[in-house]
């Protein structure tokens, strides 16, 4: 009986297999393509990097978080819209992997379009006096919030980092900032 399983590849390892030949290679032109397809295409990559920490690997490994940050430019007329809704959900749960390359995302420009987002988003829930809107919009600026916490415990641990890299030199300079972290 364990030989059998350790002889079929897991359920996982198929699906991963499959999004690295056949999907992913596409994925730009598809994420490209008139709404609704893109707004499916961000649903199908949010719930696969919910369920694997593989599935992000292969996201930043294909290239695709250029594309992303193009998604949010041609949407950006409609903030509260499904697909920038979704662009910005996959986002937090590529952000927030432990393993995450934050200098792809820093070196596109993540932290402006994460702070002009959150200018339009509270813009639009204050101005809005549709339940649904409200709704729509706060569940955008907690991703945004979630987005931006992981964007500073990246920054704190790099500055802890290099601090700590001084070896054991504690001047005053050196031990507030430790502290503060």
């Amino acid at each position: 009986m364990s030989e059998e399983k350790r002889e079929k590849p897991s359920t996982n390892g198929k699906l991963l297999s499959l999004m690295k030949e056949y999907l992913l290679p596409h994925y730009d032109q598809i994420l490209m393509e008139p709404d609704p397809v893109p707004v499916y295409a961000l649903k199908l990559l949010v719930s696969l990097t919910e369920l694997s920490p593989a599935f992000i690997r292969l996201i930043e490994e294909s290239q695709l978080v250029t594309t992303l940050f193009q998604v949010i430019l041609e949407h950006q007329d409609n903030v509260l819209g499904s697909a920038m809704q979704n662009v910005v959900s996959l986002f937090n749960n590529l952000i927030a992997s432990k393993d995450a390359n934050m200098k792809l995302f820093y070196e596109q420009g993540l932290v402006d379009y994460v702070c002009n987002l959150l200018i339009e988003s509270t813009a639009l829930y204050f101005e809005t006096d549709d339940k649904n809107s409200t709704k729509m919009a706060s569940t955008l600026l907690l991703s945004l919030i979630d987005i931006l916490h992981c964007m500073l415990k990246h920054t704190s641990n790099i500055v802890r980092i290099a601090l700590q890299s001084r070896g054991g030199q504690t001047t005053a300079s050196t031990s507030h900032p430790t502290n503060l972290l």
